[in-house]
Order: structure tokens, then sequence, then C-alpha cells
């Protein structure tokens, strides 16, 4: 004799573990999506001093004789945003 019955292990059965992406939520919480095919990056050359503590308040400054550069790239897989049917 079992100690559940039926309709309780098939509860359980359907309660099965939802996946949490803990890594995405923690390091990738906005997505960006773009209008274009190509996609630009710009670049700070050299180390690049990052502050510790950053008050809301005042705002940053700009350091001009830096310089940068913007390169643009066509990723080479895009994810398709519509539900594919493979009956169509």
């Amino acid at each position: 004799m079992s100690m559940y019955t039926t309709a309780q292990l098939l509860a359980a059965n359907e309660q099965k573990f939802k996946f949490d992406p803990l890594f995405l939520r923690l390091f990738f919480r906005e997505s960006y999506p773009f209008t274009t095919e190509k996609v630009y990056l710009s670049q700070i050359p050299g180390l690049v001093n990052m502050a510790l503590y950053v008050s809301p308040i005042v705002s940053g400054e700009v350091i001009r004789s830096r310089g940068g550069s913007t390169s643009e790239f066509t990723p080479g897989y895009v994810k398709p945003k519509h539900e594919v049917n493979p009956q169509m």
C-alpha cells in the first residue's frame, strides 16, 4: 500500500521545477532591441577608471582628451521574435 494516493502523485508530478535564470537577472536586467541590422559599439581605449561610488545628484564629467572609437558589426544570428510554426 502506498503512502500517497494517485491524485497526490499526479499533482506532485505537475508541479515541476521552474528554471530561475539567476545569472541573467543579475547581470543582464535590460535588453536593448535594435531596429537596424547593424550594431554600433563605442569603446574607450586603454584602462578605464571606474568610480566605486557615484552620487546620483552630481553629474559626471566627460574626459575629451582620451578619445574613443566606434565600431559596427552585423550579428551572425538574429533571434526571431515571432512564433515558429512548422505547419505553415
